[in-house]
């Protein structure tokens, strides 16, 4: 994904997606140019799609100890 920051536009990792009064929000990963870590929640809306996405299945984590 790519995300707005201070006006340009950088790459960035969605790590978790929930809903919020029927509007989607995600936990955004992105790096500054300066290297800066940055972990943020965002609307999905704002978002821009790029590059490969995969989407990965939730999992039960009582399912693991099986």
């Amino acid at each position: 994904m790519l995300v707005d920051h201070r006006g340009e536009w950088l790459p960035g990792t969605v790590l978790w997606e929930y809903q919020d009064t029927g509007r989607r929000r995600a936990l955004v990963r992105f790096e500054t140019a300066a290297g800066l870590v940055i972990r943020q929640l965002r609307w999905v809306d704002e978002l821009r799609p790029f590059g490969r996405i995969i989407e990965l299945p939730l999992v039960d984590p009582r399912q693991l100890q099986e």
